[in-house]
């Protein structure tokens, strides 16, 4: 038998025993190998269609986004697009469309990186023609209606052609920021 002390306190080395085992329950299935569904990157969404508008802090819309196809990976928490068009509208501005054959949502849903056959066109207004401008990549901040690339570009506005590395474009106030090697081609003037 037992001495009584040790048979009052093996209930307690049990329990210490049983919390000890949970612990260690606990922090091994959040370790990949034991769950390899959590160490992969596959998509948890998937959808075909994708339409989303993106409100500003009035609640009115600032822009329509819609894709072909938009799959969600939760690690990261990112949206891929296929096919991806961006159509900002705001009061006061010129319409700004942008396509891309492929588009990167950031969880924020404030910034989209569009990739691959990039093509930005802003509407003409009564001060300034249509302007087409066509990169591989470019960022855009959806809230601010601000745009950047490092990559090359080439813009086409009434009959020029223009040719920079780099740009930094703000929509709200028409300014656009070429950063090196430009290259301008002016159209002759119309009579």
């Amino acid at each position: 038998m037992l001495p009584d002390r040790a048979a009052r306190a093996l209930p307690l080395l049990l329990l210490g025993l049983l919390a000890g085992l949970a612990l260690l329950l606990d922090r091994a299935t959040s370790l990949p190998f034991f769950s390899p569904g959590m160490g992969r990157n596959d998509p948890d969404l998937q959808i075909r269609r994708f339409v989303a508008t993106g409100f500003g802090p009035d609640g009115k819309p600032l822009y329509t986004l819609t894709a072909d196809a938009m799959q969600h990976y939760p690690l990261d928490d990112r949206s891929e697009l296929a096919h991806a068009k961006l159509v900002r509208t705001l009061p006061g501005e010129p319409t700004l469309d942008v396509t891309a054959a492929q588009a990167r949502v950031t969880e924020s849903g404030d910034k989209i990186e569009f990739e691959k056959d990039v093509v930005m066109y802003r509407e003409p207004t009564p001060a300034l023609p249509a302007m087409t401008l066509r990169t591989s990549h470019m960022t855009m901040d959806t809230v601010a209606g601000q745009a950047n690339s490092e990559a090359p570009a080439t813009l086409l506005s009434n009959g020029d052609k223009v040719q920079s590395t780099g740009f930094d474009y703000d929509h709200t106030n028409a300014r656009l920021q070429l950063r090196s090697k430009v290259s301008i081609n002016y159209a002759p003037p119309k009579r």
